[in-house]
Parts: structure tokens; sequence; C-alpha cells
């Protein structure tokens, strides 16, 4: 019976090690800038606008994460996988579960490695 519940607790922490963390965005360098150009936010969706300038690199893939602020907490939420092309890109962007009278401080194009 020890070696089913030490087994089970050894299942248990590989699994928890394989869960993506925050500060697991060492695997992405954040190489563009980004801008924000349009919005719309409603109680809990989030819609943006953003234009990237993506000079020099053909086809990056990666993620946005914006970070917002509130009265409280400094917290990051990450987009979708998007492809950018050489040039400037305007990508439409929707975040779920977004408090909409919070702030964005940044958004960074974070691109796989």
């Amino acid at each position: 019976m020890k070696y089913i519940k030490f087994s089970f607790f050894i299942l248990l922490l590989s699994f928890q090690s394989c869960l993506w963390q925050e500060d697991d965005s060492k695997h992405y360098s954040c190489s563009f800038t980004v801008d924000v150009t349009d919005w719309n936010k409603t109680l809990n969706n989030c819609k943006y606008t953003v234009t990237i300038n993506n000079r020099g690199m053909m086809n990056e893939k990666g993620i946005f994460q914006f970070k917002f602020k509130n009265a409280s907490k400094i917290y990051s939420k990450h987009s979708a996988i998007y492809t950018i092309q050489e040039g400037i890109n305007t990508i439409p962007i929707e975040i779920s579960n977004c408090n909409f009278a919070d702030e964005i401080i940044d958004v960074c194009f974070m691109q796989y490695k």
C-alpha cells in the first residue's frame, strides 16, 4: 500500500512539473514592438487589434502576451498562436476571461525559438 501511495505521489509531481507556469516565458523572446490600435471590451471578453512590424524575418510564429494592471495586481494573459509575415501585420486578437476595467500596461509578441 505504501508503494501505491508513493507511486501516486511521484506521478502527481511529474504531472505538476509539466504544467505551464508564468515563469516559463524564458522559452520565448520578446523581440518585436507591438501597438494596440483598437479595442472593444465587454464584461468578460476583450477584443484588440494589434499592429506589429516584422522586419527581415519571415513567418515568425508565437503568442502575444498582454500585461494588465488593476488596483490590486499586475497579471498577464496570452493569446492563441499566430504566425506573422514580414512587414506590417494588423491582427485581431480576442482575450477571454479578461476584466474590462483593467488597464493594459504592456503587449509583447513572444516568438517560439
